[in-house]
């Protein structure tokens, strides 16, 4: 129902596929075990990020975004990275029913979404709502070029999710599956040094 960001989402998503396709289980879970090892060493070499700059880490974080990135991002940095999500708002133009049917596949993926996803497409209405929910603490927010300029505005991180990106040439980066993770990641480290 949604694009699978990071370990946890890309495993479940591929022993569905498989499942599906008929690939037999000890398939699958090789190419699960051989994603993962990949990807958890990555993850040795945050924690040691964490370690050093854990009083310059974004903990909380407010995302905007159209719903299959909003809910696979949002999976992935409350469930692997354990941050706390403030305020997710997702910029489809979806039918009341389909917003009924997200929200329920953001409460199957964590509680903690209950109460933090919105959605609404007009960008003036999404800033003024996290200026509203921002703290003292560092918080990360993730968007577009629009949020950029929130975040350095507030000082808070940023990290480019959805369009307009005015400010960055993309052409093959996406936060999909367990690369996607790591470049999502790299994304988020990459302001909290500059």
């Amino acid at each position: 129902p949604f694009i699978p960001v990071g370990a946890e989402s890309s495993g479940k998503f591929l022993r569905k596929v498989g499942e599906f396709a008929g690939v037999s289980e000890f398939e699958i879970e090789k190419v699960i075990a051989e994603n993962e090892k990949v990807y958890y060493s990555y993850f040795n070499d945050l924690e040691t990020f964490i370690v050093t700059f854990n009083n310059e880490f974004a903990w909380e974080y407010f995302a905007v975004a159209d719903s299959n990135y909003a809910l696979g991002v949002g999976s992935f940095l409350t469930n692997e990275l354990g941050l706390i999500p403030k305020g997710i708002y997702i910029t489809d133009d979806a039918k009341k029913t389909y917003q009924e049917k997200i929200l329920e596949y953001f409460k199957q993926e964590n509680e903690q979404f209950e109460e933090v996803v919105f959605f609404e497409n007009d960008g003036g209405a999404v800033q003024r709502d996290i200026r509203s929910k921002q703290g003292e603490d560092r918080e990360l927010i993730l968007g577009s070029s629009w949020e950029k300029f929130l975040a350095r505005e507030t000082g808070k991180y940023y990290a480019s999710l959805s369009l307009p990106l005015t400010q960055d040439f993309t052409l093959n980066t996406s936060y999909a599956g367990y690369r996607g993770g790591i470049n999502l990641l790299k994304e988020i480290t990459r302001d909290i040094f500059r």
